[in-house]
Formats: structure tokens, C-alpha cells, sequence
């Protein structure tokens, strides 16, 4: 079956990955290469600091230009035609800038820590289930933190959100 035969129920899943300039390259890549590989269909997005750290770690030149380096990865994963997608920074009204066209999923791999609190920052809201003694909490005992870990993470909350002029 191709991309284009698919039934709208059938339909291949579309993830967005977008790849940082964290340590950790090969994991981005690979992730993309085993979701061409099931089928999926990839939006690709990478940051300049992704470049250097391709080079670095992989010995792998990205190429600046959205097109050239998914023409590149194309052939290296072996992907269909229209199966890969690569959107530059400045492309506004690339389908992953859009809210009325989201993709079914999206992956930031390698994350670095700077891209990590951009996202965290830019939640609306938070749920984080507590319990003084986790382990014996009805639901959710695996995610539950105790009442002091909350007041840590609330700590590095509020000190985010102020950074960003943001209130908690």
C-alpha cells in the first residue's frame, strides 16, 4: 500500500520530530528512520545547534536548506515519495506551525534542557497527582509525588515562570 492508496482509516499516522541541539543525535535519527520504517509519514524540523551537533556526533553534514536534507534522508531511509517532510525555520505556514493541521504526534529528540523548559514554560497547565506516601495511593501510585517533592518542583516552576514573566 502506498501513501497516496491509503482509506482515510488507514491512514499513516504523521509524526512531527523535531531534532535540538542536545547531545544525542543518533537517537533522533534513528527515531526517524524506524517511523519511516512503520510506515509513518515524518515532519522533520531541525535547529541550527542540530547542524553542529550532527557534525560532531555522527560525522553527518545537515545541510541548511529544508530541501536538500530531505532529499538526503529520504534516500538514506529509503522512504517513499512524500513520506518525509523537512520544514525550515522560517517557514510559517509549514502544516506543523499550523493548529488546524497538528500531527498525530510530536517527538523532540535529542531535547536539550533549553528547548525542555521552552515547551515546559509554554504549558497551560499542570496536573501532578501527591499523596504523603505514594506507594499507597488508589491511582497513579508510579506517578504521585510526595508533598516535599511537589514543593521542589513548584520551586523550579516558579523560578521558570518568572524568567519568562509568567506567574504561578
Amino acid at each position: 500500500m502506498t501513501l497516496s492508496s491509503a482509506s482515510p482509516a488507514l491512514a499513516p499516522k504523521t509524526v512531527a520530530v523535531a531534532l535540538t541541539g542536545a547531545s544525542g543525535m543518533p537517537y533522533g535519527l534513528r527515531l526517524v528512520e524506524c517511523l519511516l520504517a512503520a510506515g509513518c509519514r515524518v515532519w522533520l524540523l531541525y535547529s541550527q545547534v542540530a547542524q553542529i551537533v550532527a557534525r560532531q556526533e555522527m560525522a553527518l553534514a545537515l545541510p541548511a536548506r529544508p530541501a536538500e536534507v530531505e532529499a538526503m534522508l529520504s534516500e538514506r531511509f529509503c522512504a517513499a515519495p512524500g513520506q518525509l517532510r523537512v520544514f525550515g525555520r522560517e517557514e510559517w505556514f509549514a502544516p506543523p506551525a499550523s493548529g488546524s493541521n497538528p500531527p498525530d504526534a510530536m517527538v523532540v529528540c535529542p531535547c536539550s534542557m533549553g528547548s525542555l523548559a521552552a515547551i515546559a514554560a509554554g504549558a497551560d497547565g499542570l496536573l501532578v497527582e501527591t499523596h504523603p506516601n505514594p506507594s499507597e495511593a488508589w491511582c497513579d501510585a508510579d506517578q504521585a509525588l510526595t508533598p516535599d517533592e511537589l514543593l521542589a518542583l513548584m520551586v523550579s516552576v516558579r523560578a521558570v515562570a518568572g524568567a519568562i514573566g509568567r506567574s504561578v
